[in-house]
């Protein structure tokens, strides 16, 4: 254990004896061989005791009371308790020394004439409290009734306050009112602002919108009319949190399991002051690490994993959200693993309007993602994890344009196909190619079933075909199906037989 500058201990000449409000030290310990004991009660300051304890590793009782801030007045009183059990035990008596010394006293234990002396006190014996400006009519405002000075005084004064009104700033105030028929009245009266000083023992009550609170209280909430003349204010929506939102829902969908890491990191550029660990002092600036491990954790249930996890990164010039796509391999070809990351991808920036990217792989297990000549994320091929900056995709996406159609006047011709293929051929990869060789007639595809054995795999979708200006025949269907299923059975065999 290294101690640093602001560290507070309690040593004689020699020896450290406690860590100031975290812990005490094994030489103050209290055992059958104790002959002395030096009472200690003390306050410190909360800021120093919470560094300290993190710092250290030193989450005890007494750090988690310190660093949320205690009055300096418990400290006497914790003393007089201390002198309270004493009076308790048996055959104890305490005899006050000379009057006129306040600190001296001598206690005495009859049978053993064991003499404890002296009590000494050090630093501020008192917290101290701003006064808290207090008007009448601000306290209406959250209240809704109107209180005069006298009556909030004295709910203020039953907690322990003490107010007072400062004469030489009175000021008019406008107060408004409604009729029921909808006609505005109002009124101007003089009113003295309320100097609210609070009691030691309420640290809590530091802003004026505290008072508030503790007079609506004894006031009692049955008391305040209810008003519902105001207009209802709805919460203004964020489109990149709604976009985001969607896409959320787009992965649940096709299968994606959301996982919540930790943003702490070994390396990056935003450095914590207070680290929560030593070992990861950053705040990350990938999503990268925290995919890896969660990756790690869950491969274990299954072979067919599939992760995400939408969430903030931090850099020197401030923060972004990534996605960030864990897919298990299911065949040691990284290149095919590559194509069946890369049409899910696809697939889901299809999902919430975003047009096709661009990949490129300027060096062997370094794949990059373009959107518009901007790059926005990349792939590792060392652990199968897509990062994609979704900040920067938000801002130089162009959305696709949803506009309201009249029903079709024609009826749709439907059609399932189903593929024979490897087992290793993803799903998402024959839904990329169908949507990429599809005929313009064909207005929807859709996933319909999978069937699987060692040796091939079927997968069935469902198409939808239809004409704006006539109904389509079975001969037309069959000929764009026909064309379709062979356009992308020349491409699976092509790339992955």
């Amino acid at each position: 254990m290294v101690l640093q500058d602001g560290d507070i201990v309690i040593c004689d000449e020699v020896n450290i004896i406690a860590l100031g409000g975290v812990i005490g030290g094994e030489i103050a310990k209290v055992d059958e061989e104790t002959k002395r004991i030096v009472v200690e009660s003390a306050h410190f300051d909360p800021r120093h005791i919470r560094r300290t304890a993190r710092r250290l590793h030193q989450l005890t009782d007494a750090s988690k009371r310190f660093e949320k801030g205690l009055p300096v007045e418990l400290a006497e009183l914790g003393l007089g308790r201390f002198a309270h059990y004493l009076q308790q035990m048996e055959q104890l008596v305490i005899e006050e020394g000379d009057a006129t010394d306040q600190d001296q006293y001598e206690w005495h234990l009859e049978e053993r004439r064991l003499a404890l002396t002296g009590v000494t006190d050090d630093g501020e014996t008192t917290t101290e409290h701003a006064p808290i400006s207090l008007s009448p009519t601000y306290v209406a405002s959250y209240v809704g009734e109107q209180l005069a000075s006298d009556e909030i005084s004295q709910y203020l004064e039953q907690i322990g306050c003490h107010v007072t009104e400062e004469e030489s700033q009175s000021f008019f105030t406008r107060v408004w009112g409604m009729s029921f028929l909808g006609d505005e009245s109002h009124e101007e009266i003089e009113e003295y602002p309320l100097n609210v000083s609070p009691p030691w023992y309420r640290l809590d009550l530091t802003t004026s919108e505290e008072l508030i609170e503790e007079v609506a209280r004894l006031y009692g909430y049955e008391n305040i009319t209810p008003d519902s003349s105001f207009a209802a204010q709805m919460a203004k929506r964020d489109p990149f949190y709604e976009w985001c939102k969607r896409l959320r829902y787009s992965l649940k969908g096709l299968g994606y399991d959301e996982v919540h890491t930790y943003p702490y990191a070994k390396d990056g550029e935003v450095k914590l002051a207070n680290p929560v660990r030593e070992k990861t002092p950053f705040m990350r600036s990938s999503l990268r690490e925290g995919m890896r491990y969660a990756a790690e954790n869950n491969t274990s249930y299954g072979a067919r994993v599939k992760l995400f996890e939408i969430a903030t990164v931090f850099y020197t010039g401030g923060e972004k959200t990534h996605l960030s796509l864990y897919m298990a391999p299911q065949t040691d070809n990284e290149g095919r693993h590559l194509q069946c990351l890369r049409a899910g991808v696809l697939h889901i920036l299809e999902e919430i309007d975003i047009a096709p990217l661009t990949v490129t792989q300027p060096e062997p297990r370094v794949v990059k993602w373009w959107y518009d000549g901007t790059e926005i994320g990349g792939y590792h091929v060392a652990d199968h994890i897509v990062e994609i900056d979704l900040t920067t995709l938000y801002e130089v996406a162009r959305f696709s344009d949803h506009q309201f159609t009249s029903l079709p006047d024609y009826p749709a011709v439907k059609r399932d196909i189903t593929l024979s293929v490897f087992p290793d051929v993803p799903s998402e990869y024959l839904y990329r190619l169908l949507r990429e060789y599809r005929n313009e007639l064909c207005e929807r595809i859709t996933f319909a079933d999978v069937y699987e054995t060692e040796s091939y795999k079927n997968v069935t979708f469902h198409l939808e075909y239809r004409a704006p200006d006539r109904s389509l025949t079975d001969d037309e269907v069959n000929e764009y199906v026909e064309y379709l299923v062979a356009r992308v059975q020349s491409e699976v065999d092509a790339g992955w037989v």
